[in-house]
């Protein structure tokens, strides 16, 4: 199975269509996978989208995405038009199963530029992580989509000059660790990591808005950076 994956999308949903027919007409795409930071906000994606993937679409939730509204949708049934749109919103610990492929989801984040929202919001708590290491762990899933990563495991994400600020005041002062500053990311992420049984063979994510692949043990981490018009879809083929 050819998978396509997305980076943040940020509301560009004109671009993303486009790069989906591409991926479609030239990679033959079955499905799609998105790793957060979609655009859930109301006023760019109402409850009857204008709009209709070529493929199924599977997408997480990422630090900069409307939580509220999100859990509103939920509430009010409303996902299944989504859905009627090949558009399908993944809870925090989730599975899909494509075929003979199965998916794992986790979405959210913390912010740097903004004060963290704990319960019904960006930030993962230890609850979901340990939810999603049980289901994860039954599952097992072979590809686990992230809007973040694991921090202190080796990926080698950076935190740049410009976000010290933000890190220090939302994210240290607040509380939370975000791993050490040659190598961060989510603390609960690196906890369901290490409470694998089995490891995936792929781990998609964004956030960074860059690109970085690295394989820890026998894991391929991959981060994807957010779309752009001159640049296609990367493709993960499950028979590779």
């Amino acid at each position: 199975m050819r998978l396509a994956i997305i980076g943040d999308v940020h509301g560009r949903f004109d671009i993303l269509a486009t790069l989906l027919q591409q991926a479609c007409a030239t990679r033959h795409i079955a499905a799609a996978v998105q790793v957060g930071d979609f655009g859930f906000f109301e006023d760019k994606l109402p409850a009857r989208p204008p709009f209709h993937f070529p493929v199924p679409l599977y997408a997480v939730c990422g630090n900069h995405d409307d939580h509220a509204y999100l859990a509103r949708m939920r509430r009010a049934g409303m996902l299944q038009h989504w859905a009627e749109a090949n558009l399908f919103y993944q809870e925090r610990a989730s599975v899909v199963r494509l075929g003979g492929l199965c998916i794992g989801f986790i979405g959210g984040a913390l912010h740097t530029d903004r004060p963290q929202r704990r319960h019904g919001g960006n930030v993962i708590t230890a609850d979901e992580a340990h939810r999603a290491a049980e289901l994860f762990n039954s599952a097992r899933p072979e590809v686990i989509i992230s809007h973040s990563c694991p921090a202190g495991i080796g990926i080698g994400m950076q935190s740049t000059a410009e976000l010290a600020w933000g890190v220090t005041e939302h994210v240290l002062l607040a509380g939370y660790d975000p791993g050490p500053h040659h190598d961060c990311g989510e603390a609960q992420l690196t906890r369901l990591w290490q409470a694998l049984k089995t490891r995936p063979r792929l781990w998609c994510f964004g956030h960074f808005h860059t690109s970085r692949d690295v394989v820890i043990e026998s894991t391929r981490f991959l981060c994807v950076p957010r779309i752009a018009a001159a640049h296609p879809l990367p493709v993960w083929d499950s028979a590779v």
